[in-house]
């Protein structure tokens, strides 16, 4: 039996160090998606146009001044 309570205990443990890795490392990692619109409506000064909408920093830094998240930006708007 103590053996038992002594596993569970490290898998307790063991979960909760991976929670909490996982929420700092979501929490300071940029995700990227693509999405190409198309509307005949649009003039076609809008052709090759970028939008870059960056949201839900919860108050996370990217590098010195976000640079790193800056940078990140402007290689998108290029693509």
């Amino acid at each position: 039996m103590k053996a038992y309570m002594k596993n569970k205990k490290r898998i307790v443990i063991a979960l909760v160090i991976f929670c909490v890795t996982w929420l700092v490392w979501s929490n300071v990692t940029i995700k990227t998606s693509k999405y190409t619109i198309t509307d005949e409506n649009l003039p076609d000064s809008f052709d090759g146009y970028t939008i870059v909408q960056i949201s839900d920093l919860h108050n996370a830094l990217f590098g010195k001044d976000n640079k790193t998240l800056i940078k990140k930006s402007r290689r998108l708007s290029l693509i």
